[in-house]
């Protein structure tokens, strides 16, 4: 397997990888919310949520241990972020679909007023 570091060469994130058995796939270029670019690792993973399992692409990160969920993430498991002042949660992307039709419903259904 060749592996390529990213741009920077900075690959410490490499040597953390092999112990712990992953299947390096290569290197992404992940924009964060503040709008800085980062170079990770990638490798071939599992990810569970609750008793659900998929497998993918996985980043490798050397910094914190916090978790970041992407969009494709999310997509996999047909889930959907909710996010409130005392509660952050993942639900079934059904019940999202579902409140956002009913209250579409209601907003052709209610005249506007002047």
């Amino acid at each position: 397997m060749r592996l390529t570091p990213p741009p920077t060469g900075n690959i410490s994130g490499c040597a953390r990888g092999f112990p712990l058995g992953l299947v390096l796939a290569g290197t992404a270029i992940t924009t964060l919310a503040d709008g800085t670019k980062s170079y990770k690792l990638t490798a071939l993973g599992e990810v569970f949520v609750g008793d659900e399992r998929q497998r993918g692409v996985i980043l490798l990160d050397s910094g914190p241990s916090d978790v970041l969920i992407g969009m494709e993430l999310l997509k996999a498991f047909n889930k959907s972020l909710f996010l409130h002042e005392v509660l952050v949660s993942l639900i079934d992307s059904s019940e999202i679909e579902e409140t956002v039709a009913n209250q579409t419903e209601q907003q052709t259904e209610t005249p506007p007023t002047a």
